[in-house]
């Protein structure tokens, strides 16, 4: 999760309520509208889609999106459905969810959620979604989507690869990575869930949602919704120390389990441990964790004696140097644009028409200048995917 919320948490009042539902209201109209120039036909009280997780105590169904808070959310709800056993979402695993699929709801329950219900899904722009896939999935170390993504690409994308890549794609560049996706969406192909259109996962044109949420607007919406839910149900407790400090912990704890899970593979294959280590901090810096003019604290010397806990010790720190919070939030656009700008035009045009639809039924500029015109893109001597290359 990426963005951040008040720790505070309150009751909206009444013109704040009402503003924030006109807005809803307004993006709800350019769903219809978006629906109409896809050609899709819009069902006003559609709750078939299989991938809505479902708190049957609040009566309250979520639809869903990877690289789009989609962890945060499903956290967020089985606290609230725990009646007071959870109180923080980060006290959850991903294996720790507890939520309804459709099909398990009875009859009962689905006329309720239909009538009393409050259905909401979050979405943001596709380019930044795709980068963030790559940078998640590819960038930084994750050993099952370099063997079932990561190898394909290289197969597919490069002309002469290495016997190693019959097992790991480690290496793939955000180029190589638009190049393997346009390949697939022009070939008919399947997409993995985490890179494919938003529209494939949560159609709003098939399904009704009262709110839709943007993780450009993700403070905002957060911090309305749980305020509506805390007003509305007495039991829903949700506590939040220093979100942002947690939320980057939480990340970070993840990701350098992931690290450390690489180095025996890695060292088989021949490609430098610190290089991954390296990802791991750009990995932070990049979703405005940690300030780029953090320097990254180890060297080749410390590859055979570190510990996991010695790396997160180290980020632990790093995250109590005080910085600009502003300036380092702007990093995660910086990088956007960065690596942006290394993908041919060629390929950006063709990657226009991949995201068109979602950009279509929720509002998102499907050629925005800042990634198209790169007479106006400022060169930086700063490079976030490092650590790519031996």
């Amino acid at each position: 999760m990426e963005f951040s919320i008040s720790t505070t948490v309150g009751t909206p009042d009444s013109q704040v309520y009402n503003s924030r539902e006109s807005l809803y209201e307004e993006r709800r109209k350019v769903i219809l509208d978006g629906c109409k120039k896809v050609n899709k036909t819009t069902r006003p009280f559609g709750l078939e889609n299989q991938n809505l997780c479902i708190d049957k105590l609040h009566a309250i169904s979520y639809c869903p999106i990877p690289k789009v808070s989609s962890t945060f959310w499903k956290r967020i709800l089985t606290v609230m459905a725990s009646q007071g056993k959870l109180h923080s979402p980060f006290e959850i695993s991903l294996g720790g969810v507890r939520l309804s699929k459709i099909n398990q709801l009875s009859k009962r329950d689905l006329k309720t959620l239909r009538e009393k219900g409050t259905s909401f899904l979050f979405v943001r722009d596709p380019y930044a979604r795709l980068f963030s896939g790559y940078e998640n999935k590819i960038y930084h170390s994750n050993l099952m989507y370099w063997k079932i993504i990561g190898r394909k690409v290289v197969q597919v994308v490069r002309d002469n690869h290495d016997a190693v890549y019959n097992n790991y794609g480690f290496d793939v560049t955000f180029p190589e990575f638009i190049k393997y996706i346009l390949y697939l969406s022009e070939s008919g192909l399947n997409i993995n869930g985490h890179f494919s259109p938003m529209l494939n996962r949560c159609d709003p044109c098939s399904t009704h949602f009262q709110y839709i949420g943007k993780l450009e607007t993700f403070s905002d919406d957060a911090h309305y919704l749980i305020s509506k839910w805390r007003n509305e149900f007495k039991d829903v407790e949700l506590h939040f120390d220093d979100f942002e400090k947690e939320t980057a912990l939480d990340t970070a704890r993840g990701h350098v389990n992931f690290l450390f899970s690489t180095k025996k593979i890695l060292s088989e294959i021949k490609f430098p441990f610190i290089k991954i280590m390296l990802r791991t901090w750009r990995d932070l810096q990049i979703r405005g964790h940690l300030s780029k003019h953090i320097a990254f604290p180890f060297n080749e010397a410390d590859v055979d004696t570190i510990t996991k806990e010695e790396y997160m010790e180290a980020i632990k720190k790093a995250l109590d140097i005080p910085v600009n919070r502003t300036e380092v939030k702007l990093q995660r656009a910086e990088a956007l644009v960065q690596a942006y700008s290394q993908v041919p035009l060629e390929d950006m045009e063709r990657l226009r028409m991949f995201v068109l639809q979602d950009c279509l039924l929720f509002g998102y500029d499907d050629r925005p200048t800042k990634l198209f015109d790169r007479s106006k893109q400022k060169s930086s001597d700063f490079v976030y995917l490092d650590g790519l290359s031996k």
